[in-house]
């Protein structure tokens, strides 16, 4: 018997298109291109066609959020999926909701810049991942060893122990990088974001390597 898609994965698909309606509504007044990048220093330097802006990027990320919605659904389908603890399905929730958020903030964002409203890209993006990396990190590291959310590396996959140890620093060094990226948004640094987004993957992978050359 086939399978259908799960309630949370059509909600979030929804509303990840939700900005599609926007568009429509200022199609007419925007420019035939608009900004769609912007750099460290919050000034655009990137460009597409309107279509692309109102209706093609949500699309896309909305096509994104099925699939990634759908493999989850798929992996907690099966028997090690239905033995994922509770705070590891906490993460797999909020992973689920992360395309949605971010399309509804980021399209209108930037069609209303296009009629000339002042913002400050930068400074709104990097704060609301700042508050998803502490918030993940938070529950990093409660969640047991699994195959679909976490570090999953071949050696935190092997070792428990190494598992554990990882996800504690991990979760750690998450919602530091989580606090300092939302000062960085606020106090106009930009180079620490992206020294933080390093930080988060390296110092993880790396501890976890060093564990394993270790025995552990």
């Amino acid at each position: 018997m086939k399978k259908r898609l799960s309630k949370v994965t059509v909600i979030t698909t929804v509303l990840t298109m939700l900005p599609m309606i926007l568009g429509a509504v200022l199609y007419d007044r925007l420019p035939d291109v608009v900004a769609t990048h912007w750099g460290f220093n919050g000034q655009p330097d990137g460009w597409s066609a309107k279509w692309m802006a109102c209706f093609g990027i949500p699309g896309f990320m909305a096509a994104m959020n099925l699939i990634i919605s759908v493999a989850m659904d798929i992996s907690m389908a099966t028997e090690s999926g239905d033995k994922l603890n509770g705070t590891s399905k906490v993460v797999v929730n909020i992973s689920r909701w992360i395309v949605p958020v971010l399309s509804i903030i980021i399209v209108p964002m930037m069609l209303f810049y296009e009629l000339g409203y002042e913002m400050n890209v930068e400074k709104i993006v990097c704060t609301v991942m700042g508050v998803l990396f502490v918030v993940l990190g938070n529950y990093l590291p409660k969640c047991r060893r699994n195959y679909y959310v976490g570090i999953k590396l071949p050696w935190t996959l092997k070792s428990e122990e190494n598992w554990n140890k990882t996800h504690r620093l991990g979760g750690f060094v998450w919602m530091i990088c989580g606090i300092l990226m939302l000062i960085s948004a606020w106090a106009g640094t930009s180079w620490v974001t992206v020294a933080v987004l390093f930080a988060m993957i390296l110092v993880p992978c790396v501890y976890s390597y060093i564990l394993h050359r270790r025995g552990v």
